[in-house]
């Protein structure tokens, strides 16, 4: 009698060669369909072998757990470098967590997080499944609240008139297109100079702030190596990035993307202020970003965030919803002891970790 051979398992990253070879392709397929395996190809190589500060290695820092030669979960990791307690450390943040069905509550997903604490010893997650939070506060991970999701009409006539024409089966209105000038002027810009930043630029904030995003403050600083790749590089270059400066000293930058549907909404996803910013000068950036995206035919504004000083600016009113976004949760290898710094103390945009570039993944990447 034959005794039965021992199934091979193990959790590892995954070389760059099996990127785009066929064990992972149907593992890939599987989770996010035929129709989005070239969009997922590109995300990957973008948001892990680019990523300034990934191993750069015959690696990318995506864990899969393989059983008998073939891949059943993964976890990745967008590496980071981060800011905490006044020290610079390693991190990551966790993105695409999936094991199959058929391979589910083996202890697979536990694996695979132990993987990735071996090289990111601090990690982090923001707007994972419900299942996927019930993983990490299992073992061990803090919950440090969530985000707030703005979202204002700009210009509230235009919409609701848009809507209605829906219901009824109309078509779009004639007249002037979605680029059109706003309607009214904002007298605050006088005191907002506003121009692009060009790409072949270096960072134009280097005089202006630290070289973190905020220097007493948990944060990921903003690098001109990171701004590079996160925002020009990226397989969706739909962001636009403005340097905005109140009067001879202070300077900002914005970094929004436009969205192509009805109506036409544009997501402020990133914004650089130096500390201490009064909020009357925080109100003013507000108003000039609203302004700039009027301008390009933006209807519906809106903003992630857990900045409570940005949330403070934004204004509020009848045309103006606000909501939880995701969660933000964080932890550390079992042999480190984790800080726990709430998400208002990170002031997290959806240009952390991926928020806003998953929405593009389904075959629009």
């Amino acid at each position: 009698m034959l005794l039965a051979e021992k199934t091979k398992e193990e959790a590892r990253r995954l070389a760059l060669a099996e990127l785009g070879a066929p064990p992972y392709e149907r593992l890939a397929r599987a989770v996010f369909g035929d129709e989005s395996w070239e969009a997922h190809l590109r995300y990957c190589r973008w948001l892990f072998e680019h990523n300034p500060v990934s191993f750069h290695d015959s690696t990318l820092p995506i864990y899969v757990f393989w059983v008998d030669g073939q891949p059943v979960g993964q976890l990745g990791v967008i590496p980071v470098d981060i800011r905490l307690e006044g020290e610079a450390r390693r991190a990551g943040w966790t993105v695409d967590f999936f094991i199959l069905p058929a391979y589910q509550r083996r202890g697979i997903g536990g694996k695979l997080l132990r993987a990735a604490f071996a090289d990111y010893p601090l990690l982090m997650s923001l707007g994972q499944t419900e299942a996927s939070c019930g993983l990490f506060t299992k073992s061990g991970w803090r919950a440090a609240g969530t985000m707030t999701i703005h979202r204002q009409f700009l210009r509230p006539a235009r919409c609701v008139a848009q809507r209605l024409r829906r219901r009824l089966g109309l078509g779009p209105p004639r007249g002037k297109g979605a680029s059109a000038s706003p309607q009214e002027p904002v007298t605050l810009l006088r005191a907002v100079e506003v121009a692009d930043w060009p790409a072949s630029a270096d960072w134009p904030l280097t005089t202006a702030l630290p070289w973190s995003k905020f220097a007493s403050e948990p944060c990921i600083p903003r690098t001109p190596a990171f701004m590079r790749w996160r925002y020009l590089a990226s397989p969706a270059p739909r962001y636009v990035l403005k340097h905005l400066r109140i009067g001879q000293s202070v300077s900002a930058l914005a970094v929004w993307r436009v969205y192509e549907e009805a109506p036409r909404r544009g997501s402020l996803v990133d914004l650089l202020y130096p500390p201490k910013l009064t909020d009357d000068a925080l109100r003013r950036l507000v108003v000039a970003i609203q302004h700039c995206m009027r301008a390009a035919g933006v209807e519906l504004f809106e903003c992630q965030t857990s900045d409570e000083a940005l949330l403070r600016a934004l204004p509020s009113g009848a045309f103006a919803r606000r909501r939880p976004g995701v969660h933000f949760l964080y932890g550390c290898s079992a042999d480190r002891v984790c800080p726990v710094p709430s998400a208002a103390q990170w002031r997290l945009y959806a240009g952390d970790c991926d928020v806003d570039a998953q929405v593009e993944r389904r075959g629009r990447l």
